[in-house]
């Protein structure tokens, strides 16, 4: 593992020095060395301090670890963006009389037959149309823990940080909070604790090669737009789409690489930079450099 030490200026304004051996120590024992690198490219790319609690790397068994940002470190970054103007959030549910409601807040009444089924959000962002966002409980909901006790206030904020992100999309970009990756943890626990201890698990298929034509057509004027090289903008990229690695991207993730980038890149037109010298070497870089 690298020893190399990771320095930053955390969203505080402090100073973080970090090395993947500290992660691996008091964060995520069982981390492989390319996931410690990728979550602390994140860390240091979004200037989130993993010792207080702005960002997790959590890992059960030998399934993939999975990184995940505080709701308040998120909520704290789009309340200090100049042109955020305020967020809304609630719950979808179904009244007694089985009619459909979008209600402010978080309260779903049993009692009265009301029956929770999603959550939705609005944020305003100067100068632009509200982003209304909206998800259903079933693609979150563990039934265990505070899913259990309060699952409209836990939905409702799945809702708020799709809402932030959509909004807010280079200031939020790999950032997911805890509630939107429950789901995922707890499917990979209950893997880990229901496979046979003798027995190999069953190999998945492997999946169906991504085109990933779009996504090297756009990767370096995405590039230029952003100011990252080429390692920085591939980890920017992957950690946006939930990716391993470039390589690895299924074709939705392909798919919404290819829209997360002209995204950047529309956004940063009005200052047209060369698309086609290394920011390293100063070389002129072929297609063929870009290797993925």
């Amino acid at each position: 593992m690298s020893s190399e030490i990771v320095r930053f200026t955390d969203d505080r304004g402090e100073q973080v020095e970090i090395t993947p051996a500290l992660i691996r120590a008091s964060v995520c024992p069982n981390a492989t060395d390319q996931e410690i690198t990728k979550f602390l490219a994140l860390c240091k790319y979004q200037r989130l301090n993993p010792f207080i609690n702005d960002a997790y790397l959590i890992k059960y068994g030998n399934g993939p670890a999975t990184m995940v940002t505080s709701r308040a470190a998120m909520e704290k970054r789009a309340d200090e963006h100049p042109d955020f103007e305020g967020a809304e959030f609630g719950v979808v549910l179904i009244d007694g009389q089985g009619q459909m409601q979008h209600r402010q807040g978080t309260a779903c009444y049993k009692q009265l037959g009301e029956q929770l089924i999603g959550g939705w959000a609005r944020v305003w962002r100067k100068g632009r149309k509200p982003i209304y966002e909206e998800v259903p409980l079933s693609d979150y909901n563990t039934g265990k823990s505070q899913w259990a006790k309060m699952p409209g206030l836990m939905i409702a904020k799945v809702a708020e940080m799709h809402a932030l992100r959509s909004a807010f999309p280079q200031t939020m970009r790999g950032m997911y909070s805890s509630e939107e990756m429950d789901q995922a943890h707890a499917a990979t626990v209950e893997t880990v604790i229901d496979a046979p201890a003798a027995t190999a698990a069953p190999q998945a298929p492997a999946p169906t090669r991504a085109d990933l034509g779009a996504v090297r057509q756009l990767f370096k004027p995405y590039m230029a737009a952003t100011g990252l090289d080429q390692a920085a903008a591939m980890d920017a990229i992957c950690a946006h789409v939930g990716a391993a690695a470039m390589q690895a991207m299924t074709q939705q993730q392909a798919d919404d690489a290819a829209g997360f980038m002209r995204e950047a890149i529309d956004r940063a037109q009005q200052e047209p930079t060369p698309v086609d010298v290394d920011p390293e070497t100063g070389e002129v870089m072929a297609d063929e450099d870009i290797e993925f």
